[in-house]
């Protein structure tokens, strides 16, 4: 499956949760990785914005939000012809060199002047972590 016209990508975390303990002198930093438990993923979401009204989702689950992950699923599902746009995580800085790459500052504008942004692959990612069947709500039955 190629992706064509403007591609959003965006990654979303999920799981590996460390509950942190209860006195402040006990806690841990658990941004570190030697307290990581290594359940945490990544979901890479493309989300195809071509105007047809057919638009299509594509995940991959990877262990880490990083550049090789991000340029492989971009060549291996993503037209060569297509836009890409990001957000301005460093992980995508090479995208460049595939396709016409585009990013949104976040901390400036959710939309850059030309109307780029990701808020559909960012919809998407929402609607998929709160939905009938994500673990947050099965969970609570």
């Amino acid at each position: 499956m190629k992706l064509e016209g403007q591609v959003q990508m965006d990654g979303k975390y999920a799981g590996g949760h460390i509950k942190p303990e209860n006195k402040a002198a006990e806690r841990i930093d658990r941004r570190l990785k030697k307290y990581q438990n290594m359940k945490r993923l990544c979901v890479l979401a493309l989300r195809e914005k071509n105007g047809s009204g057919f638009d299509r989702t594509f995940t991959r689950i990877v262990r880490e939000e990083q550049g090789e992950a991000a340029w492989a699923t971009v060549r291996d599902h993503v037209s060569r012809y297509a836009t890409v746009v990001t957000d301005e995580h460093p992980s995508y800085a090479d995208l460049a060199g595939l396709n016409e790459h585009r990013q949104v500052n976040h901390s400036e504008a959710y939309q850059t002047e030309d109307g780029s942004n990701t808020n559909h692959v960012e919809s998407a990612s929402s609607r998929a972590s709160s939905g009938p069947m994500s673990a947050s709500t099965t969970a609570s039955r």
